[in-house]
């Protein structure tokens, strides 16, 4: 017996519950879980500069100007790309060059304004570094020779972890370098400051306090190995 065919109606299929049969989300969909909006990135750098030892009012300072370097280099993009008509026209509309040179313009300043973020941490490292190895924070900051050395240590696309693990290893080395070892502070020429009394103790406890608010960390460091010697 022949089963009867039936025809086309050129209506879908219903839906059968078969799920390959059933459409798949959009990748878009599917990476952005409803009510978590997109932070745009700026925890991360937040958390940055909270590792630096940054204040709040720092932060926030620092969050407001890189907001605004990314938005006004946004506003001029999209100048651009209206004056191109998205992009398609190849004629260069009336206008065009005085929004090109304004967008590139804010570009090179968010790049400056990075680039005075990453000195910042760098110099953070370094004294952190001088104060557990024993060297000469000023010394180091000031060779070229110890920065190209970090840089050598770091790969392109490092953070701040990375960068204080290579400033400490570095520093490591050339600590032992006389150049860049720690200095013994001159002893006083009172010889009642540093006799081990009660008197040496106050006069070398003021003397690192002053050292450390100065961020002077090279004295601070040789004032608490001679302070632990008077004990």
């Amino acid at each position: 017996m022949t089963m009867p065919v039936e025809p086309d109606t050129g209506t879908p299929a219903p839906d059968t519950g078969d799920p390959s049969q059933q459409p798949t989300p959009t990748d878009d969909a599917a990476q952005q879980p409803a009510g978590q909006p997109d932070t745009g990135g700026w925890d991360e750098l937040i958390e940055q500069w909270k590792s630096d030892g940054l204040a709040p009012g720092q932060i926030a300072e620092r969050l407001a100007a890189s907001r605004k370097h990314e938005g006004r280099a946004k506003r001029y993009k999209q100048q651009l790309d209206k004056l191109n008509g998205g992009g398609q026209s190849p004629a260069e509309p009336e206008g065009s060059e005085d929004w090109q040179a304004k967008y590139e313009a804010e570009q090179e300043r968010a790049s400056t304004f990075e680039s005075e973020l990453l000195e910042t941490r760098y110099e953070n490292a370094v004294n952190r570094a001088a104060t557990n190895v024993g060297a000469d924070a000023e010394a180091l900051l000031d060779s070229q020779a110890f920065r190209d050395a970090v840089a050598a240590e770091l790969d392109e696309d490092f953070d701040t972890d990375d960068l204080r693990e290579a400033v400490n290893k570095v520093a490591k080395d050339f600590a032992k370098k006389p150049r860049f070892a720690a200095q013994q502070p001159a002893a006083g020429r009172s010889g009642g400051d540093f006799t081990g009394g009660p008197g040496a103790r106050a006069s070398i406890d003021q003397q690192i306090a002053d050292a450390e608010k100065n961020r002077d960390f090279a004295t601070a460091i040789a004032l608490k190995r001679q302070r632990a010697a008077l004990k």
